[in-house]
């Protein structure tokens, strides 16, 4: 439920900004790591959340990485 109330504009708008602090600060080597990062944990989150998460080795089901059961977050991977 969480993730399908989320507002994907405001999440890249909010994101941007900390990346671009980052980059301002750090560099852009840092502000490329936050994104990667952030992109990452946004998606063991939703695929736990929403039950794709396997901690199975074994296990080949693939990563839903493109949000699809949730539409406000499917740009994100366009980051």
């Amino acid at each position: 439920e969480l993730f399908a109330t989320a507002d994907g504009e405001v999440i890249v708008n909010l994101l941007a900004h900390k990346i671009f602090r980052a980059v301002r600060d750090e560099s852009l080597v840092e502000g490329r790591l936050l994104l990667s990062d952030w992109l990452v944990i946004l998606t063991s989150h939703y695929n736990h959340a929403t039950g794709g998460a396997r901690f199975d080795p074994d296990d080949t089901t693939p990563v839903d990485g493109a949000f699809t059961a949730c539409v406000p977050l499917q740009a994100m991977p366009r980051l």
